[in-house]
């Protein structure tokens, strides 16, 4: 899935400056796209504003077949308004499978 998002890419209250995304670069042009952290901070954003199961599944799928890094999931996860505790409990789920 391809999506052009309007500036400024935001995860939650995460403000992503074009220089923090991954780029993949062509012959004639860079194509700047979210990290896989940043993918999940995505879906888990969805999960916590709608309290939406199915963002939180596909956060889920995303974090056990990427890449993670952990240390910042986690301040996102307490600068979104969550406890340590719910990041534990995400990271624990992620790691059972």
């Amino acid at each position: 899935f391809v999506e052009f998002v309007s500036a400024p890419l935001a995860f939650g209250d995460l403000i992503v400056k074009p220089e923090d995304c991954a780029l993949i670069r062509y012959k004639r042009s860079v194509l700047r796209i979210i990290t896989p952290t940043q993918s999940v901070m995505d879906r888990l954003a969805a999960a916590f504003h709608w309290n939406d199961p199915q963002s939180r599944d596909q956060a889920l799928q995303i974090a056990r077949r990427q890449d993670i890094d952990w240390g910042a999931l986690k301040n996102w996860f307490i600068n979104e308004g969550q406890d340590e505790a719910a990041f534990a409990k995400f990271k624990s789920v992620v790691e059972r499978q």
